[in-house]
């Protein structure tokens, strides 16, 4: 288990920052990359759809193989991207300070709170009597976005985590504004784990019987237990919570995101630290002269 904490104020100059190394690291090459990792998802599509003919010109053994391939790709780019990113993080939180953006930070939460890529599941309850409405509208929810995705989320062959963004009621009393943690354990995680099959560790993802199979001196190298304790299997990698300032005459909301946990990037906190601290690596290397700065190594 890993806790972080710091200052809201610093959090902010922290994302501001980061914003301004992922723009200053920014290439053509990462956008087409992008790009290219999205068009995953219309392949597993037209191999879906065109199932028999695909069967026909592949056969059964390999068009399987081949599908299941290219369904671990498909979600990997469908929830690689119903996350927030940095940029969108900053310009919900009004950043950067002195630059319009061309939308104000209420219309970016008004974006991430209508995305089909996430599970909009209403207000908090802030009265009494709310909660058993609220806990039935992330169930319906829930099956609402199954029956968007189903066809390239069931099963679910990666590991992903929960990213939620809470907006509170501007009318929430402060003696009944939800603690983060609550949210995803109480509301959430209950109803998400199940009805998805999401799993507490990437190695749940893993078929060792068939890599026993297929590549014994790669299987014996994961050990003779390759997985955690069976008991701990059902749940999320790790999950992270942004409450966003209440918005007078405007509702409230909390938007979730099943995003892919399979590369390692950790969560946003832990992005935006890397992210200044290969900016800052940079611009020293960059001051040196050309005999002394580093090479390149191809991460």
């Amino acid at each position: 288990m890993r806790i972080e904490a710091r200052p809201f104020a610093a959090m902010l100059d922290d994302l501001e920052l980061a914003g301004v190394a992922l723009q200053a690291a920014e290439s053509m090459e990462s956008h087409h990359e992008r790009e290219r990792e999205d068009e995953w998802v219309d392949t597993f599509r037209d191999l879906v759809r065109d199932e028999k003919g695909q069967r026909k010109a592949l056969g059964d053994k390999m068009y399987d193989a081949y599908r299941e391939l290219v369904r671990w790709s498909a979600q990997r780019a469908l929830l690689g991207r119903s996350g927030v990113d940095i940029p969108v993080l900053g310009w919900m939180y009004g950043l950067p300070r002195g630059f319009p953006t061309g939308f104000d930070k209420t219309m970016w939460a008004g974006l991430v709170g209508d995305s089909k890529l996430r599970l909009q599941v209403g207000e908090l309850p802030i009265a009494t009597g709310e909660k058993l409405a609220f806990k039935q509208r992330v169930s319906d929810e829930i099956a609402a976005f199954k029956k968007r995705w189903d066809w390239v989320i069931n099963p679910l062959v990666i590991a992903v985590a929960l990213e939620v963004v809470v907006r509170p009621n501007p009318k929430t009393p402060p003696a009944v504004l939800h603690d983060l943690d609550n949210i995803v354990r109480d509301y959430l995680i209950p109803g998400i784990v199940p009805a998805f099959g999401t799993v507490s560790d990437q190695r749940w993802t893993i078929d060792f019987a068939e890599l026993r199979e297929s590549d014994p001196k790669l299987a014996d190298a994961w050990g003779s237990n390759p997985t955690p304790p069976a008991g701990t299997r059902n749940g999320v990698t790790r999950y992270e919570v942004w409450r966003l300032p209440a918005v007078e005459g405007e509702p409230g909301f909390v938007s979730v995101a099943l995003v892919a946990d399979i590369d390692a990037k950790g969560d946003l906190m832990q992005q935006m630290d890397e992210h200044i601290s290969d900016w800052r690596d940079n611009l020293s290397d960059d001051s040196r002269r050309p005999w002394q700065r580093r090479r390149p190594t191809g991460r």
